[in-house]
């Protein structure tokens, strides 16, 4: 690949992180909860008053450390380069949680229509990271480490991870604040539509490819 072809991958890389950035924003902004990925960093930026993408760029980097100790490792590069994108992509939450706030999502049909259509951008965005082949959030990379050594397959991973999110969410909120906070129906349908979604733009994302094969 030369120098013209990998700064295509790159761009490309970039913008799907912004796209899974904007669709977290738009599903948080609806006020009907947030995606089960953030549902942890969405109720310690709510108890703490830090923003959403200060909160997400914390817990991914205890998602780095926790990596290092499932794979028995120090810190290498592998670890390393996850902490540039993940700091892009908690700033790019932060500009899009500001650009999407002033959405007039009044009334329940147009809040849920934000969720459904902010699930299909974050699926969009994560079809187009998978292709890119470029770098790993320490969630996701989280999820690889833990299926690697238990031998489990990687999606039913995933879905325990998301799983395991919600539940500490609801801990958290529950011990430091008495009630479950941001966490609505909103966080169910974001949870069931997403991998679809992902799945669905999997072709759109594959031919993208073409941008640094030819």
């Amino acid at each position: 690949m030369n120098g013209t072809d990998a700064l295509k991958r790159y761009l490309v890389f970039g913008c799907s992180l912004f796209l899974c950035a904007l669709g977290i924003a738009l599903v948080t902004n609806a006020r009907l909860g947030t995606t089960p990925i953030t549902s942890v960093p969405y109720v310690l930026s709510l108890l703490s008053g830090l923003s959403l993408g200060m909160l997400t760029l914390l817990v991914n980097m205890v998602f780095v450390v926790l990596q290092m100790c499932v794979m028995r490792e120090g810190l290498s590069r592998k670890y390393l380069v996850q902490l540039p994108v993940v700091m892009v992509f908690s700033v790019f939450i932060d500009i899009a949680m500001a650009l999407t706030r002033p959405l007039p999502l009044d009334g329940y049909p147009l809040q849920m229509g934000a969720v459904i259509v902010g699930s299909a951008i974050l699926g969009l965005g994560i079809a187009f990271e998978i292709v890119c082949q470029v770098g790993i959030l320490p969630g996701e990379g989280l999820v690889v480490a833990i299926a690697y050594r238990t031998r489990l397959m990687v999606g039913n991973v995933k879905t325990l991870f998301d799983c395991g999110h919600v539940v500490a969410a609801v801990i958290l909120s529950l011990v430091f604040a008495g009630a479950v906070l941001g966490l609505r129906e909103g966080t169910v349908v974001s949870a069931l539509l997403v991998g679809n979604f992902v799945r669905l733009s999997g072709p759109l994302a594959q031919r993208a490819t073409r941008l640094w094969e030819t």
